[in-house]
C-alpha cells in the first residue's frame, strides 16, 4: 500500500539522516 511504501521511506530516510548526523558528531 501507498502508505507502507512512504513510511519505509521515510524510516530509511531518517535512518539516513541519523547515520549522516553522527559522523557528523564523531567527526568534530
Amino acid at each position: 500500500f501507498y502508505w507502507q511504501a512512504a513510511g519505509g521511506a521515510v524510516l530509511c530516510l531518517a535512518g539516513a539522516l541519523a547515520t549522516a548526523w553522527l559522523l557528523g558528531v564523531q567527526h568534530w
